[in-house]
């Protein structure tokens, strides 16, 4: 019980770091740098369409990726893979795809490359 606690206490948090101050996330999807607690930077947040099963094999469609891990559970889902030797990860919450960059010194356009792909995915 205490583990939900925490996780919820975690969502929360994510949640207001990411929207306070923002309104609504950018509908035209542009890439963002919202800064974590944790030093990870959200570059983008796209809303659910598709499953994170279907977006773990979207994955295969790029080239230069290292699939890492998919963690799925009934509140959410992770998927962390590296681009490039860039290191990603992804997160459900609230009804949206975030995208984080391990490394908040990512070039953007390591990280529009990602963005296109998931774009045009349809994801």
């Amino acid at each position: 019980m205490k583990a939900l606690i925490e996780r919820g206490r975690a969502r929360r948090y994510a949640h207001n770091a990411i929207t306070a101050g923002h309104g609504l996330m950018d509908p035209d999807f542009s890439l963002t740098d919202f800064r974590m607690r944790d030093g990870t930077r959200n570059f983008l947040t796209l809303p659910i369409v598709k499953s994170p099963g279907q977006l773990w094999r979207s994955l295969w469609r790029l080239k230069h990726v290292t699939r890492k891990a998919n963690v799925q559970s009934v509140t959410d889902a992770w998927i962390t893979f590296s681009w490039h030797g860039w290191e990603i990860a992804i997160h459900d919450p609230y009804g949206e795809y975030w995208f984080f960059a391990e490394d908040p010194q990512t070039p953007d356009d390591v990280l529009e490359e990602i963005r296109q792909h998931f774009l045009k995915a349809g994801l």
